[in-house]
């Protein structure tokens, strides 16, 4: 972004005029400042810090002064408690703050006319938990269903994550029957909450919505770890469940996290998610085998991410081996799960529309 781009921002009139807006402003780039601190306990503190005034910093400055006002609310939220798990808050704790926050998103959305259906019904000795985002509640035989995989590292977020981006979607695709369910990996107790627990979750709701809910045309995706678990699901279809007559048309994939082990920036989260670093959750790893849906891949993720280099090795090794129906939208100056937070305006919005075109090219 240029200099002139940057004074231009509808941001910069804000600031000059609202001191709630000046006061966002300054406490998410000091979030930011005591977020990357934390990191640094757990690598070297030098390099951190280093990082931190030289990198990101900068990044987080641009980025900040080039997105909408009301952004800040949910940044500061969601920044707050991350870092007060960083520093030795409570996991569950943390992540019963972010999931009342989500909650309280969905009922803005619900408001403005989100129609959600609550799933919690038994199948095959386990549970299926879930969300339905929906227009009307008749599943016909032309519905598309979206079988959509939160993010949050495996640690936090809820089914109700992402209301907002769920919502603009199925109003951008020309109201057409679109279905979401939001598949919700919830911890179902200290002992089973690692992975590859959320995969047998997420092959179970699959399996459910082909089986019970019979489902024709199906599309699975995610954001962030929700994406690697619909990498991961994808891979499980094609190897161990090849007798499900219906298999995924497309995939949605935004700011895939596919690579959880990077010891730098990812670290944390791995740790607390899985019991060892497997080998095969890793897509970035050529030994890793990367199976597509039939008609279609779709990646969004943002130029600033900080798990950017991981996402482009990724997107690589799909160009390497002709995935079908390849879509690859690198936003600049833009970070993690960006179109997520902010589906109203700016680039979030122009990557919803992408998605919604995405979808009916495919249908």
């Amino acid at each position: 972004m240029s200099l002139e781009n940057l004074l231009a921002s509808p941001l910069i009139t804000v600031l000059r005029h609202d001191r709630r807006a000046q006061f966002s402003a300054g406490l998410c780039i000091g979030l930011i400042a005591i977020q990357q601190i934390g990191y640094s306990k757990r690598r070297s503190p030098v390099r951190g810090l280093v990082h931190f005034w030289v990198v990101d910093v900068p990044r987080a400055v641009v980025a900040a002064f080039a997105r909408p006002a009301s952004q800040f609310g949910l940044v500061r939220i969601a920044r707050t408690f991350y870092i007060r798990w960083l520093f030795g808050g409570k996991t569950e704790d943390v992540r019963a703050m972010l999931n009342t926050a989500n909650e309280k998103e969905l009922e803005t959305q619900t408001k403005k006319g989100l129609k959600v259906v609550e799933v919690c019904e038994d199948f095959e000795g386990g549970t299926v938990k879930g969300r339905w985002f929906i227009h009307d509640e008749i599943m016909r035989e032309n519905t598309i269903c979206l079988l959509w995989f939160h993010g949050g590292g495996y640690v936090f977020q809820n089914a109700a994550n992402g209301a907002a981006h769920h919502y603009e979607l199925l109003k951008e695709f020309n109201n057409s029957p679109l279905a979401f369910d939001e598949a919700d990996p919830a911890k179902k107790s200290r002992r089973l909450d690692k992975f590859p627990t959320q995969l047998l979750e997420a092959v179970a709701a699959y399996q459910w919505l082909v089986s019970v809910k019979s489902v024709k045309k199906l599309v699975v995706g995610g954001d962030s770890a929700g994406a690697h678990l619909a990498i991961a699901l994808m891979n499980a279809i094609t190897t161990r469940l090849q007798h499900v007559p219906v298999k995924p048309i497309a995939s949605v994939l935004m700011a895939p996290w596919v690579n959880p082990f990077l010891k730098e920036n990812a670290k944390i989260f791995s740790d607390a998610s899985f019991r060892a670093p497997f080998d095969y959750c890793d897509f970035t790893n050529n030994k890793t085998a990367i199976h597509t849906a039939e008609k279609g891949t779709l990646v969004i993720y943002g130029s600033i991410e900080i798990i950017v280099d991981s996402i482009r090795s990724f997107v690589a090794r799909l160009r390497n081996q002709n995935t079908v129906g390849l879509e690859v939208y690198e936003y600049p100056n833009e970070m993690h799960c960006f179109n997520k937070h902010n589906p109203i305006s700016g680039n979030g919005r122009d990557a919803l529309v992408k998605t919604a075109a995405f979808l009916h090219k495919l249908f």
